[in-house]
């Protein structure tokens, strides 16, 4: 790639007091990708962690900002579990292995929870049966 000089950089440069040849040059910095912590040596974990190591490390917290309380607020709000919001109840089931390996496979497949999928086969039952 080749850099043109234009009136526009010119003027841009002129600007930020940046000479030509600083402008020219490309300044490709790359920070150090951190080492995954399975991957370090004993002493670069001990490294890595030390901050954890302080103790009353809680009187250094700081009041949450407004923005960070709502985010927080978002993130602890209680989504409703379906579409339409009704009320659940957990139930047990004994189900063979490979019928639950087979459900659990295609839940993955379809990228839905298994209770989501076991959901949709009782309800296509029900209207399949007239009780829907």
């Amino acid at each position: 790639m080749q850099f043109r000089w234009i009136d526009w950089n010119r003027e841009h440069i002129a600007e930020h007091g940046v000479s030509w040849e600083e402008a020219e040059t490309p300044k490709m910095t790359r920070k150090n990708a951190a080492k995954p912590h399975w991957e370090m040596t004993t002493k670069e974990l001990r490294e890595a962690t030390k901050e954890f190591d302080e103790e009353f490390v809680a009187d250094k917290a700081k009041p949450l900002t407004s923005q960070m309380h709502a985010r927080w607020k978002r993130a602890k709000a209680k989504l409703p579990r379906t579409e339409n919001g009704a009320d659940h109840q957990t139930i047990a089931v004994h189900l063979e292995k490979a019928l639950l390996e087979q459900c659990a496979a295609l839940a993955r497949k379809k990228r839905i929870s298994r209770d989501a999928l076991i959901a949709r086969g009782l309800k296509a039952l029900l209207v399949a049966e007239g009780e829907a």
